[in-house]
Formats: C-alpha cells, sequence, structure tokens
C-alpha cells in the first residue's frame, strides 16, 4: 500500500479526473463507515448509498419498512455525517425504497419451499367453478387456467 500515496501525490500535481474519482470514492467510504454503526441489525445489509453531493446525501433501502426506519434515524445520522470534514455543508439526507438494489440482497426472498405448487385438486376447484359460471367467457378462461394449472394430469 505504500506504493499507492506516491502515485495518488502524483495524480494529484496533474489535477486529474483520476484524483476526483479516488477521492470522492474515499468520501464514499468514509461515509458509509460514519453510517454503518447506527444502524440496527434489520437495515444493515439491506442499504447502500445512491447519490452524494455537498449538500445531499440519498440512500437506498430494500422495502419501505426499512425506508421508514431509516427515516426516523436520518435527523441523527445527518449529524453524525457532518462531523466529516467533507460533509460540514450537508443539508439533507433522502431516503428511498428500492426493491431491485444491486450488490446488496444476498438471498432471494422467495424460497422454494414457499412457491405454489400445481396440485390436482387445483384443476378440480376450478373445473367446478367452471361449470358454475353463465358467462361463456369466464367460464372458457377459468377452463383453459384449470388445464395449466396440472397439465400433466391429461398424459393418464
Amino acid at each position: 500500500m505504500d506504493s499507492a500515496k506516491p502515485i495518488y501525490k502524483f495524480l494529484e500535481k496533474q489535477n486529474s479526473q483520476v484524483v476526483d474519482l479516488i477521492t470522492q470514492g474515499r468520501h464514499l467510504s468514509n461515509l458509509k463507515k460514519t453510517i454503518k454503526p447506527y444502524l440496527n441489525q434489520h437495515i444493515k445489509g439491506h442499504w447502500q448509498i445512491g447519490k452524494f453531493s455537498n449538500a445531499e446525501i440519498t440512500i437506498l433501502v430494500e422495502s419501505t419498512e426499512l425506508a421508514s426506519r431509516m427515516r426516523y434515524k436520518s435527523k441523527f445520522l445527518l449529524e453524525e455525517i457532518r462531523k466529516l470534514e467533507f460533509c460540514d455543508a450537508l443539508h439533507n439526507i433522502e431516503v428511498k425504497a428500492n426493491p431491485d438494489i444491486v450488490g446488496v440482497r444476498t438471498q432471494s426472498k422467495t424460497s422454494k419451499s414457499a412457491r405454489l405448487t400445481r396440485s390436482r385438486t387445483g384443476k378440480e376447484q376450478l373445473r367446478l367453478l367452471a361449470d358454475n359460471m353463465d358467462d361463456p367467457y369466464l367460464k372458457s378462461s377459468l377452463l383453459r387456467l384449470a388445464n395449466r394449472v396440472c397439465p400433466e394430469e391429461e398424459k393418464f
């Protein structure tokens, strides 16, 4: 890691865009380290920083439940984040729910055991319901659905 410091100093003298990216990356890393200890166990693995500027930070969380928990703590977090030298002009933390956060979700919410299984009784129930319908369009739709629920039965 000692060799990275002279490269950064060299790039800093060149006034390069790479230096700006490295600096912003350091700021984001410090920001995450500052926020992380104040989050409870329900939020810890389900958030990330979406947008970061001198005046505002947008934090993305997986669900609306987590967003409301994070909003509850936002004033306290704002005070703690303002203690960082690069965030002294910060005046707002915005929290948004985004269920499709890339890289945050470790496992899918629906497990294999929670999926619906096809059954012959479901097919029979749909056929009985279709027999009691007066509307021919609804009746044909229910029969098509019944055939899709358990199509293996037709082979027997």
